[in-house]
């Protein structure tokens, strides 16, 4: 029997062994998944290269320093890879450990862990803009209502969507909401710190006090439910209400772009459409790569701080997808995703916003 090769260097990888190790003797058959592969020509970036690196990495076969370091952070965590491997092999989260284990040797990217020591200043602001949505939506919010969290990047980026979603979700339950602050931690989790991701997310959790938690922000709601919170999307809200939604045909063609965390997270495909089908009259759109096999925005896992050529270049492509399908309105139920297609010119509305507008 051959001896294991020992992970000494980084031995906190050795749960993810099989998960490398699939990966570093595959002939490369995702690499048509990954969306830094469609925008980066380099051969250790697609996923087969940063797990190889992860694993020389953890047994000494690379050096550990910066320059092999940096591709753990060249993933989005699409899971795109996931879908086209036929071992389903999850390299997120093998590339999430390795992050943490070599974000503890110091070797994250720079600006990634500028990031991580300003979570104080980013959750502050992520209150702030919570106030200004409690505010814009006025009676829809009350200390008493339903949970719903709207998560970091609408309340500081998006406060006007974060408003008219709460006025949504209000409408929607046939009573008022309550805005949970804090984050989910998936920002300290892409930066490579997980037990602070753990510590954010514990908190939003002792908030809500075992109740239903509706999120608007599919990330978050990842993160929230295999947290062990009853989170649920705002988006199946929607799907259980679907004749109460009015239409607005004035909308023109509109396209649905299947955001990673929803669906490849989630597992939520016909709910985002079967809302939108009620909202428009008729079917919504469709890129060519969807559902499963959709194509990611690039603004996911921190790639936008640690790759942000790369980020740039997959909404471009994203751009071009929606452009060879015909243009008009793209709609995305992930925030961060409208951000950067927003960025790449395309005109990106976001889900919550339709809802506002289907339930008045």
């Amino acid at each position: 029997m051959t001896k294991a090769i020992k992970l000494s260097v980084l031995p906190s990888l050795e749960p993810e062994r099989a998960a490398l190790e699939v990966c570093v003797y595959c002939p490369k058959l995702c690499r048509a998944a990954c969306p830094i592969s469609d925008a980066s020509p380099r051969e250790g970036l697609i996923p087969w290269g940063k797990m190889t690196t992860a694993y020389q990495l953890a047994r000494g076969a690379a050096p550990l320093d910066h320059a092999h370091a940096v591709s753990a952070w060249a993933c989005t965590g699409c899971m795109g890879c996931r879908e086209r491997c036929d071992h389903r092999n999850d390299v997120p989260a093998a590339l999430g450990v390795a992050r943490a284990a070599l974000a503890a040797q110091g070797l994250a990217p720079p600006a990634v862990e500028a990031q991580r020591r300003g979570f104080g200043r980013h959750v502050a602001r992520a209150e702030r803009g919570l106030a200004r949505v409690a505010a814009s939506a006025g009676a829809a919010v009350d200390p008493a209502g339903a949970p719903l969290f709207v998560g970091c990047t609408y309340a500081r980026a998006m406060p006007d969507e974060a408003a008219a979603m709460a006025r949504a979700v209000s409408r929607l339950l046939g009573g008022p909401v309550r805005l949970v602050g804090g984050c989910c931690g998936e920002p300290l989790r892409d930066a490579g710190d997980p037990l602070g991701a753990d510590r954010a997310r514990d908190s939003v959790a002792a908030s809500v006090r075992g109740e239903v938690l509706w999120v608007a922000d599919p990330g978050c709601a990842f993160a929230l439910r295999f947290g062990g919170l009853d989170a649920r999307s705002i988006v199946e809200l929607g799907a259980t209400r679907l004749g109460t939604l009015r239409q607005l045909p004035e909308l023109g063609p509109v396209r649905y772009h299947d955001s990673c965390k929803l669906g490849r997270g989630l597992g939520l495909y016909d709910e985002p459409r079967a809302v939108l089908t009620a909202i428009l009259g008729r079917a919504p759109g469709e890129l060519d790569d969807r559902r499963e096999l959709a194509r990611c925005s690039g603004a996911g896992g921190a790639l936008p701080t640690s790759h942000p050529e790369i980020a740039r270049g997959i909404a471009s492509a994203r751009r071009a997808d929606h452009e060879a399908a015909g243009g008009g309105t793209l709609v995305t139920a992930c925030p961060s995703s409208a951000l950067a297609l927003r960025r790449a010119g395309v005109r990106a509305v976001e889900f919550g916003a339709l809802l506002d507008r289907a339930t008045e």
